[in-house]
């Protein structure tokens, strides 16, 4: 977890991975499993609406509610994951993307590579 939710961020300097390769919003399902996407909760928990906060794992596709993970992204779809990224553009994700480059996604100031399932 970040040591602070307030960073200040600063566009395109913020991202020197680039705009076009960090994904910024991504589909997440209200209720998932003892979690869910309570916007404003001060506290770190399971209901905030974030995404690779806590977990590094890949989004599901079409968990059930009640036995999805509230730490990773979700899309009711099986074709694949819709994703917003820092430059504006939206795309949809293949359910095939590596964990690797799930991350390298996630992260505008890593240094990672995207994979060529991105």
């Amino acid at each position: 977890m970040p040591a602070s939710w307030q960073c200040y961020p600063r566009f395109p300097s913020s991202f020197p991975d680039g705009m076009s390769n960090t994904i910024l919003v991504v589909e997440k399902y209200a209720r998932c499993g003892s979690g869910g996407t309570l916007w404003g909760d001060p506290e770190p928990d399971f209901w905030q609406p974030v995404f690779a906060a806590w977990s590094t794992e890949t989004p599901q596709l079409k968990p059930f509610p009640w036995e999805c993970d509230p730490t990773r992204a979700s899309t009711p779809f099986l074709g694949g994951l819709n994703v917003a990224l820092a430059d504006g553009a939206v795309r949809q994700l293949s359910p095939l993307i590596s964990q690797g480059t799930w991350w390298a996604a996630c992260t505008p100031a890593g240094d990672e590579v995207l994979g060529g399932d991105w």
